[in-house]
């Protein structure tokens, strides 16, 4: 089965996926903490979160909906049998090891916002810590995250990048 029978994720995914991950990589590697550029893009990954977790309650949104791909134990394990099988997932939509990895980016970007927020805002002193640590935890989980996705594309032999390619120009439609 091809990545085209499986489609793509919506633009709100592709967009809020791309645009966090590319705001993850500037406060994380480029730009210096604290700073004003620093604060702005930490909040627009939480906005774009919030976005995306509100994009998932609407039932037009499809197999992004939260409900699809909650990582329930049972599911996981069904999904581990899968993988020894090297069936792909060949629905679109997060198979539940990669949902429980979504839950804990969820989570983290915006544990990341909550201590930022409370660095400059407290004088409770473990905030940095955790910030800092949270950051650590989610530089793992990206490389995880990456890791995975090479090599489930070769375990299955399906590409699971072309689900969330981007796309940059519209498809002209084809004369007649």
């Amino acid at each position: 089965m091809g990545t085209q029978d499986i489609g793509r994720w919506d633009l709100v995914v592709r967009s809020t996926h791309w645009l966090v991950a590319i705001g993850f990589v500037l406060n994380r590697f480029i730009d210096e903490p604290g700073e004003t550029v620093h604060v702005w893009i930490g909040w627009s990954i939480a906005a774009l979160v919030v976005l995306r977790l509100l994009w998932g309650l609407l039932p037009v949104s499809g197999p992004a909906r939260l409900n699809q791909f909650f990582p329930w134990p049972k599911a996981i394990l069904a999904h581990l049998q899968e993988l020894r099988a090297r069936k792909p997932h060949t629905e679109l939509g997060h198979n539940p090891l990669a949902g429980a990895i979504i839950w804990c980016f969820w989570l983290g970007m915006l544990g990341m916002a909550g201590t930022g927020w409370a660095i400059d805002n407290t004088d409770i002193e473990i905030m940095g810590e955790l910030h800092e640590t949270l950051a650590n935890i989610l530089t793992v989980l990206v490389v995880l995250h990456l890791l995975a996705l090479v090599v489930m594309s070769w375990w299955t032999r399906f590409n699971y990048l072309k689900t969330m390619k981007p796309e940059f120009h519209s498809k002209k439609a084809k004369p007649e």
